[in-house]
C-alpha cells in the first residue's frame, strides 16, 4: 500500500521546551490550536467521581506553593466551584477567591450568597473595597459607584455615589454627592462639600 504521510504533532527543542501544535515553543510547554480549531486547548480531568473531588494546579517557586488553582465538584451529579489560593507570609496556602456553581463570587468568604460578596476579616482599618481614578489633572476628577438596571438590551442608570476633587492643589480637597435617576438621567440630590457642609437640592 501507499506510504503513510507523517505529520509533526509535538516537538522538544534544544532548550527542552515542548511544543504541541507549534514548531517554535516559547515556554516549557507551549500549546497552540490550529486556526480552524474551536474548543479547549488543554483539558485537566480528575478521574475521581466521588462528591467534592478536587483537581489542583499548583504554581510553585523555589519548591514552595505560591498559588493554587482548584476546581471542585459540588456533589456526585451536578455543578462545580473554582477556587484561587495564594500563599501567606508563612508559606501557607489561603483561599482568596471562590466562584460557586451558582455563579456567585466570594472574596474573603467561602460561601458567597450574592453575585459579589467581599468580606474583610482584618482587625486594622484597611479598606475592604477601594475605587481608584488615575486621572489627576483638574477639578471634578474622582471616582463613581454607579447603579444600573437592564431592560432587555438597554442599561438604565438608577443612581450613583460620587467622590471628586474640588480643587487642583496638592491638598486634594474633595466632596461627595449622591444622585438619583429620573428616567435614566442622574440628578444630584445630596452633596457633602469639602468643608463638611451638607446640601440637599442645592
Amino acid at each position: 500500500g501507499a506510504a503513510a504521510t507523517l505529520a509533526e504533532n509535538m516537538r522538544i527543542d534544544s532548550s527542552g521546551n515542548v511544543g504541541i501544535g507549534t514548531t517554535s515553543p516559547s515556554g516549557r510547554l507551549h500549546v497552540k490550536t490550529p486556526s480552524t480549531a474551536v474548543g479547549e486547548a488543554v483539558i485537566f480531568e480528575n478521574g475521581n467521581t466521588s462528591a467534592y473531588s478536587t483537581l489542583y494546579m499548583n504554581l510553585k517557586a523555589n519548591g514552595v506553593n505560591r498559588a493554587i488553582l482548584a476546581g471542585q465538584q459540588d456533589n456526585a451529579t451536578s455543578g462545580g466551584t473554582f477556587v484561587i489560593q495564594t500563599a501567606d507570609s508563612t508559606g501557607t496556602s489561603q483561599e482568596r477567591l471562590r466562584i460557586t456553581s451558582a455563579g456567585n463570587v466570594g472574596i474573603g468568604t467561602t460561601s458567597p450568597t450574592n453575585i459579589m460578596q467581599i468580606y474583610g476579616a482584618s482587625a486594622s482599618a484597611n479598606s475592604v473595597l477601594c475605587l481608584d481614578n488615575a486621572a489627576n489633572a483638574a477639578n471634578t476628577y474622582g471616582t463613581q459607584l454607579l447603579f444600573r438596571n437592564w431592560n432587555s438590551s438597554t442599561a438604565y442608570n438608577m443612581g450613583a455615589i460620587n467622590s471628586f476633587r474640588t480643587n487642583s492643589a496638592s491638598n486634594y480637597n474633595a466632596a461627595m454627592s449622591f444622585q438619583y435617576s429620573a428616567n435614566g438621567t442622574l440628578t444630584e440630590a445630596i452633596r457633602i462639600s469639602d468643608n463638611g457642609y451638607v446640601g440637599i437640592g442645592t
